[in-house]
C-alpha cells in the first residue's frame, strides 16, 4: 500500500449504501434484535454501536461518511472513535482515535473530520491489507428511524439501550446484540495518492452477496479486490454499493420505503458520483425491474440505463457492465447452456448452507464473476 502523501486525495474505499430505515430491507442471517431496538420509530436510545468497516486500501489518514438520510430527527452521535478491529466486537488495544461529537440533521449525511492513525505506516499499511476499522459511537437520546444497510455480509454490534459507556471501551463485554447490517455510516475515505482512484460496484443483490459466505469476504467485489492486490496494483479501490432487490427505474419515490432501496436513478448520485476518487462503475443490475416486485417493461428499463449512462459519462466515469460499449459476460459464465438456467456448480447459499435458490450464485459463483470482470479488465 503506498504511503498517503501530503499531495494526495480522498478515494473511497469502503460503503453500505443506505437503503431504509431499519427493519425495510433484506437482512440476511440477522439474530434478534428485537431487544436491541423494541421500537423502530424511536430507533437507538442513548446507545452504544460498534459498526465493523473493511477498507480496500488503507492509509494513517481516513473520514466517514455518516448517514442519517432516512431519519426524522437529527442524529447526535457522541463518543466517536476509529480502532483497528481485533475480532468479536473487541479493539486492538491502543488503536482507537478519537472524532468530534456530530450532529447530522434529518435526510442528511456529512462527512466527518479527517482522523489520523499513527499507528499505521507504509509498512504497516500492507501488512493490514483485508483487516477492519471499527467504528465506535453512542447515540444521544432517541435516534428515531435508523439509516442502515440491511445485508452487509458481515457482523457488527450494538449495546443494550441506555449503555452509553460500551462505545468508549476496547472490550466487546458492553456489545451484547450482533448484527449483519450496518448502521448510520455508507462510506469510508482514505487519503491517498493522486493516481489512486475508487472503481464502484453498483447494482443489487447479485453485487451486495446474497449467498455469499457471512464474514467470509467472497463477494465478486472483494474478489476481485483481491486479485488486485495479488497483481500489485495499489491504485485501485473495488467499492462495493450494491442493495440487495434494487431496481434500475422503480419502484418510485412516491412508492414509499421499499426494500431495494431507492432506485438506481435515485442513488446514482449519492452512491456513485458523490464518493470520493471514483474512476469508473460496474452496473451490474436490471433483474428486478422486471420481477413480480417491478413487472416494468423493457423500453423504461432501456430508457433509465440510458439516463444513468449520460450522468455517469458527464462526469467522466468509465461505465463496465453488461448492456455497454465494455461488457464482462457474467451470464456466460454463470449459465449452463444446456438449461439455460444458473449452473448447478454454482446454486447453492453459503451463508446458511441451505440449497441454492437457481438465481443467486454462491461463494465459488462469485468467485467466477471476478475471473470474468478480472480477464474483462
Amino acid at each position: 500500500m503506498i504511503e498517503a502523501a501530503r499531495s494526495g486525495h480522498w478515494v473511497t474505499t469502503w460503503a453500505a449504501s443506505a437503503q431504509a430505515a431499519y427493519p425495510v430491507g433484506s437482512a440476511i442471517a440477522q439474530p434478534d434484535l428485537s431487544a436491541a431496538l423494541p421500537d423502530p420509530a424511536q430507533g437507538l436510545h442513548d446507545q452504544s454501536l460498534r459498526m465493523i468497516l473493511r477498507p480496500a486500501l488503507w492509509s494513517s489518514r481516513f473520514r466517514l461518511r455518516l448517514s442519517n438520510v432516512f431519519g426524522d430527527r437529527s442524529l447526535r452521535l457522541r463518543g466517536l472513535m476509529l480502532g483497528l478491529h481485533w475480532g468479536g466486537g473487541a479493539l486492538v488495544p491502543g488503536t482507537s482515535v478519537t472524532l468530534p461529537d456530530q450532529e447530522i440533521p434529518a435526510g442528511l449525511s456529512q462527512w466527518t473530520p479527517a482522523v489520523e492513525l499513527p499507528w499505521v505506516d507504509g509498512r504497516e499499511a500492507v501488512r493490514l491489507r483485508g483487516q477492519s476499522l471499527a467504528l465506535s459511537a453512542w447515540v444521544e437520546g432517541a435516534s428515531g428511524p435508523v439509516t442502515w444497510h440491511a445485508k452487509s455480509m458481515g457482523t457488527s454490534y450494538l449495546s443494550a439501550p441506555g449503555d452509553r459507556a460500551a462505545a468508549a471501551s476496547d472490550s466487546e463485554d458492553g456489545f451484547v446484540h450482533t448484527t449483519t447490517s450496518t448502521f448510520l455510516v455508507d462510506a469510508l475515505d482514505s487519503w491517498l495518492t493522486a493516481s489512486t482512484g475508487a472503481w464502484v460496484a453498483f447494482g443489487d443483490s447479485l453485487t451486495d452477496g446474497t449467498a455469499t459466505t457471512l464474514n467470509g469476504h467472497d463477494r465478486w467485489t472483494d474478489v476481485l479486490q483481491r486479485r488486485l492486490w495479488a497483481a500489485g496494483r495499489v491504485d485501485l479501490a473495488i467499492v462495493n454499493a450494491g442493495i440487495g432487490g434494487n431496481q434500475i427505474a422503480g419502484p418510485p419515490g412516491s412508492a414509499g420505503s421499499w426494500r431495494g432501496g431507492p432506485s438506481a436513478l435515485e442513488r446514482m448520485r449519492r452512491d456513485v458520483l458523490e464518493l470520493s476518487g471514483v474512476k469508473a462503475v460496474f452496473w451490474l443490475q436490471g433483474i428486478n425491474d422486471f420481477s413480480d416486485n417491478g413487472n416494468t417493461d423493457a423500453e423504461t428499463v432501456i430508457a433509465a440505463v440510458r439516463v444513468g449512462l449520460v450522468r455517469l459519462k458527464e462526469c467522466g466515469v468509465l461505465v463496465i457492465g453488461e448492456l455497454f460499449e465494455r461488457y464482462a459476460d457474467i451470464d456466460a459464465v454463470l449459465t449452463d447452456p444446456s438449461s439455460g438456467r444458473l449452473h448447478s456448480r454454482y446454486n447453492g447459499d453459503s451463508t446458511v448452507g441451505e440449497r441454492g435458490d437457481g438465481v443467486h450464485p454462491h461463494r465459488a459463483g462469485h468467485a467466477a464473476m471476478s475471473r470474468c470482470i478480472w480477464e474483462c479488465l
